[in-house]
């Protein structure tokens, strides 16, 4: 082989090698561009077929919704009708020595099923403090949000009151609506005191005053739903604060968080604890549009239960 015909060799060797390079160079740029972060999560998918199958997998946050909403069901289907015809038929007077009579054997059986169903229930609060928040990271308006919830926090009181105390307006005990209201409003304080300080103060020594206000910011708040008697009162929003600040490493833990601190103050809502694999498989998904599904969902069922409970007489 004569010099000339090594040098084209060598030419066309390194001509070679330098388009392959700009392949393989293609196809990593292809793969960085089709690489995102999930808004959500955090964690990265991957655009395309690939990531199109990961979003069909688990639960969207619809689905969460629904159940959410079916526990709320059954648990309010017991605790206006099932409680109430209960204490009309008079099995809270009911002794250890009466209760087990053949004649109280139907209601024996009630208040099982009714204690079943109280437990079921116990799920629907948490799924709507992980959905509150997650609402709370991609609203496009957080005043807004604020506002369908305490405008929906009024609209449902006088359901609420029928439902639970059988008249039209009383003060002793206010909807769920008015617990997740203020939670609301403690986190979006607590992020904008933390983003405010974040902004003043450099190093580590800046978490102190973020600490500091967060207690704050989270007492002032549990004592404001404790003052107005709302459903779940202090612990609720408390859990939502917990659920909050651990809801961007893991949804999973975030939810055992939440459920933990409810047991912790009542234990019955140790059942809580279901919700726990149902967020893990959240897929950070909206799914069906329910925005105000749920907003009018709960006055209106409440008020068939009340209405219901009237017919009957109890």
């Amino acid at each position: 082989m004569d010099a000339m015909t090594v040098t084209d060799a060598m030419a066309k060797t390194d001509t070679m090698i330098k388009s392959r390079a700009k392949i393989r160079g293609g196809i990593m740029a292809m793969s960085a561009a089709m690489t995102t972060k999930d808004a959500a999560t955090g964690s990265v998918l991957h655009t395309g077929n690939e990531a199109a199958m990961r979003r069909k997998k688990g639960l969207s946050g619809s689905t969460l919704k629904l159940v959410a909403i079916v526990t709320m069901f059954i648990d309010h289907f017991a605790a206006v009708i099932l409680d109430r015809y209960l204490i009309a038929a008079g099995f809270m007077q009911l002794n250890q020595e009466t209760i087990f009579l053949p004649e109280n054997k139907s209601l024996l059986i009630i208040y099982g099923i009714d204690m079943v169903m109280r437990l079921i229930g116990r799920l629907g609060f948490p799924l709507f403090c992980f959905l509150l928040i997650e609402g709370y990271y991609h609203t496009r308006s957080k005043v807004k949000y604020g506002m369908r919830l305490a405008m929906f926090a009024l609209i449902s009181e006088i359901p609420f009151d029928l439902g639970f105390k059988s008249r039209v307006l009383e003060f002793t005990y206010q909807n769920v609506f008015f617990t997740l209201f203020f939670g609301f409003v403690v986190i979006w304080g607590i992020n904008a005191f933390c983003a405010w300080v974040g902004n003043r103060i450099e190093g580590k020594i800046k978490f102190l005053p973020c600490i500091l206000g967060t207690v704050i910011i989270t007492a002032a708040g549990a004592v404001i739903v404790e003052l107005l008697k709302t459903d779940y009162a202090s612990i609720g929003v408390i859990t939502i604060v917990l659920m909050y600040l651990l809801h961007q490493k893991s949804f999973a833990g975030s939810m055992a968080l939440g459920c933990l601190a409810l047991t912790v103050k009542m234990p019955i809502e140790f059942t809580c604890f279901a919700t726990v694999p149902l967020v893990a498989m959240y897929n950070g998904t909206r799914g069906l549009k329910l925005k105000y599904f749920f907003y009018l969902f709960y006055p209106v069922h409440i008020l068939l239960l009340a209405v219901i409970c009237m017919a009957m007489g109890i």
